[in-house]
């Protein structure tokens, strides 16, 4: 796959010079078509692509999660919301468990308000995982309600000029 070895390297580049303080910029764009391009392939290929990613860019696909989420309220776009999973699909849970269970926290929120069920979403990603990605979606469903809140990983949602966004609590 041509398209995904461009991709790949625009990641790399991103990995050098970090994301862009706005939001949306360029480099969610490239994320998008990454996102899109896993999204609409088949099993084989969804598996050529996690095993593509490099692993000094795991970090950065599941910053792009919160990113997609963020994009997916403020321009209330299910195809964002599908990003923001799909991050967590392709980078699967290679990482540190932890920083997928952050980032996963804010999409099901962000899920939430916009009226989906994040639990069909879950599965609905687990469905197109690896085996592991399948059982880590599983296992975050799973989760006590109380432990999947914003206060829990010490974000606030906030209004900015540009629409919705979420940081970390003072």
């Amino acid at each position: 796959m041509q398209q995904l070895n461009s991709l790949i390297g625009d990641l790399k580049d991103i990995r050098r010079i970090g994301f862009d303080k706005r939001l949306p910029a360029p480099r969610d764009e490239m994320f998008a078509q990454l996102a899109d391009l896993y999204l609409s392939s088949n099993a084989d290929d969804r598996a050529e692509i996690r095993a593509a990613l490099p692993d000094d860019c795991r970090l950065l696909v599941i910053g792009f999660s919160s990113r997609m989420a963020i994009l997916a309220e403020r321009f209330a776009d299910r195809s964002y919301l599908l990003r923001a999973f799909a991050a967590h699909s392709i980078e699967d849970f290679q990482w540190d468990g932890r920083e997928n269970i952050l980032r996963l926290v804010l999409v099901c929120h962000v899920a939430k308000e916009m009226g989906e069920e994040p639990s069909a979403l879950l599965e609905e990603m687990a469905i197109i995982s690896s085996e592991g990605g399948a059982k880590a979606f599983r296992s975050f469903a799973s989760r006590p309600d109380n432990l999947n809140t914003l206060q829990s990983i010490e974000v606030v949602k906030i209004e900015t000029p540009e629409g919705v966004d979420y940081v970390h609590r003072p």
